[in-house]
């Protein structure tokens, strides 16, 4: 399997004509639609504030991420076209996709099986392909997937990976006073046990980040929420992670909890992925999951997940209704009262936009 390294292609800011509004924005950088004056094209420009890379120590996140990038080839990883820099910023001009990220279409709504599956399988085929590279995301998470111009996901953000075949080719870790940490890195509620005590960062620990997005995906809740950072670390370190029962399907539940587990080497799918294809949850293989077009959502499902994204001016509205319309289909009726039960749960925090997920790198744990 060939994983080629690109040719660099000459670009300046000069030759874009840029956005003003910001699409997307992390702890070190601003995304805007830039849209390249000679051809038209329309790229996503990320921009990396040069001065906080330095006093964060972040120089070498860019690096590994534009080297994953690069050597990466495969439809489900976004594209990378151009990178170049000047005093202020560094750039990344990279393939635009038009659907947003995964988190924003699951939160607090969470997302049908049906669906869910389509995109899960989509993601567990691009992240076997990155094994296959040598390649450990160490960052997986709804937000770090986006949905592209045809419905189908795109992994993003490879500024945490690890490239096992190319170990002079390092991300920055995390900086803790005087130590430098190289595998307390990602997102604090998808980082496995072993991450959070910076024991080791390999494939298994992918696997648990993966059953914590399955968790995510399919309930719209971030995995271990509640409580402060400590607490969800303790969560954690006893893989304690609350499932819904009456939410997920028993072929949902029985994937994450064999996902979620404690020893590394007892993940399904913590040595070989393939493990997972013969579960029950998925009903086809990953192979070419990424030219499988997404399955249509009835009017009900879409009526469902609006109220469930303007849940505080209609989700009272709607659940009276619920109680009153007899001809509500009971699948709906209980739908209202999990999106209900997730507003409860998150404390409110859904109406205020947050989601439990910004908790920043270098947190001691």
């Amino acid at each position: 399997m060939s994983f080629p390294l690109p040719p660099k292609p000459r670009c300046r800011l000069c030759d874009l004509e840029v956005a003003e509004k910001v699409i997307g924005e992390g702890s070190l950088a601003l995304v805007r639609i830039a849209t390249e004056k000679a051809t038209g094209k329309r790229f996503a420009l990320k921009a990396f504030d040069r001065g906080i890379l330095r006093s964060n120590h972040k120089e070498a996140d860019v690096t590994i991420e534009e080297h994953c990038l690069r050597r990466a080839n495969h439809p489900g990883i976004v594209k990378i076209y151009a990178s170049f820099r000047d005093e202020a910023w560094h750039y990344f001009t990279l393939e635009l996709c038009p659907g947003g990220d995964l988190w924003t279409m699951v939160r607090h709504v969470g997302c049908e099986e049906h669906l869910a599956r389509h995109y899960l399988s989509q993601i567990l085929e691009v992240v076997q392909y990155l094994r296959d590279a040598s390649i450990v995301h160490r960052d997986l998470k709804a937000e770090n997937v986006l949905i592209g111009a045809k419905g189908n996901c795109k992994l993003i953000d490879f500024g945490s990976a690890k490239d096992l075949a190319n170990p002079q080719v390092k991300g920055a870790g995390t900086h803790n006073f005087k130590t430098v940490m190289q595998d307390y890195v990602g997102t604090s509620h998808f980082m496995a046990p072993e991450v959070v005590k910076n024991q080791c960062s390999d494939f298994r620990s992918d696997t648990w980040s993966l059953g914590c997005l399955v968790f995510e995906v399919l309930t719209g809740m971030p995995p271990f929420y509640g409580g402060t950072l400590c607490r969800v670390y303790k969560k954690i370190s006893r893989a304690q992670l609350d499932l819904p029962a009456h939410w997920l399907s028993a072929a949902a539940t029985d994937l994450i909890l064999r996902m979620v587990v404690q020893d590394p080497d007892a993940r399904l799918g913590g040595h070989d992925l393939r493990e997972l294809e013969e579960h029950p949850f998925f009903g086809l293989g990953f192979a070419g999951a990424h030219k499988r077009a997404a399955p249509v959502r009835s009017l009900e499902e879409m009526c469902l997940r609006h109220i469930g994204r303007h849940w505080k001016e209609l989700g009272e509205r709607a659940q009276l209704l619920a109680a009153k319309e007899t001809k509500l289909r009971q699948e709906a009726v209980s739908t209202l009262q999990r999106m209900a039960d997730v507003h409860e749960l998150m404390g409110g925090k859904a109406d205020e936009g947050e989601t439990s997920l910004s908790e920043e790198d270098g947190e001691d744990p």
